[in-house]
């Protein structure tokens, strides 16, 4: 392992000086990207759950890195020594096909190259990248996040913090905003869920795997329907976990009720609401999404 680590330390490295090298011959080009943007503004949270406000939809141009350099950084880097000693030493160590290694070191490639790019990857970067990196191959749980938006709760104060890890708020301007790329209008449209939120949970869980954080959420979702019976609903559910092998993805529930029964929660039953989670959250019995 401690080999591994050091290759990875003088892989990075080796990555970084060339781009800094490349970077300063101004070899490495950026080029102009245009885009769509919808712009929310005039945002008001109602007493009744119901968001008022304005939209727009725009177009700019932003400067990005030539996606042409870019790939080519990555197989510059992967013609590198030290980055076939590190394939070599993945492969034999974790016991996979040089195939599955280099696949999952390129994944690391385009990491140390991006943050190399944009002057962000420090030696504190770097170790964090190779934690995680390893943290992966060993298939060890990781930390995800979950951003759910929720129909029919609705917030009489803009953040209820639960516990650590596990908060409630009100929906933001930036929530219903989005930028998206011209030219992949042709192929994709952005999607956009059938109701607006009315609250959005964020929680984070450490867990292996994907199914852990789900079966969490639902638990959690579960409970606020038993400490408020309503109908509180999922409109979309973001999953992003602290890793490079492992993908963010977003879902969108299908909402099946017609009629959506509100109920309000605030500051004053914070309390309450912590001892009951804290009880009754751990006894639910959702297993792979199921009761």
């Amino acid at each position: 392992m401690t080999l591994l680590l050091d290759t990875l330390r003088t892989l990075s490295h080796d990555i970084i000086g060339i781009v800094k090298n490349l970077k300063r011959q101004g070899k490495i080009n950026k080029t102009q990207s245009p885009g769509f943007r919808k712009v929310v503004t005039s945002f008001r949270y109602d007493e009744s759950g119901v968001l008022l406000y304005s939209t727009t939809y725009e177009q700019f141009v932003k400067e990005t890195w030539d996606s042409k350099d870019f790939f080519q950084l990555v197989e510059l880097a992967k013609s590198l020594s030290t980055y076939i000693k590190a394939r070599e030493i993945v492969s034999r160590s974790y016991n996979i096909p040089l195939e599955s290694a280099d696949s999952y070191l390129t994944q690391l490639i385009f990491n140390i190259v991006f943050g190399a790019l944009e002057d962000k990857l420090d030696e504190r970067g770097i170790e964090e990248l190779i934690s995680i990196f390893l943290n992966d191959l060993e298939e060890k749980p990781c930390e995800y996040s979950a951003e759910v938006w929720l129909g029919g709760l609705i917030l009489k104060n803009e953040v209820l913090n639960v516990k650590e890890g596990l908060r409630l708020r009100r929906p933001t301007p930036s929530d219903l905003s989005f930028e998206y790329p011209l030219d992949l209008i042709i192929w994709t449209k952005p999607k956009e869920p059938i109701m607006e939120p009315t609250a959005i949970l964020e929680a984070t869980q450490v867990a292996q795997p994907d199914l852990e954080v789900r079966d969490y959420v639902d638990r959690l979702l579960l409970a606020l329907k038993l400490y408020k019976p309503c109908s509180i609903v999922k409109v979309k559910v973001v999953f992003t976990p602290r890793s490079i092998l492992r993908h963010s993805y977003t879902e969108f529930p299908l909402v099946l009720q017609s009629v959506i029964y509100r109920c309000k929660l605030g500051l004053d039953e914070l309390e309450n609401l912590k001892m009951f989670l804290s009880r009754i959250e751990p006894l639910l019995p959702v297993t792979r999404g199921r009761i």
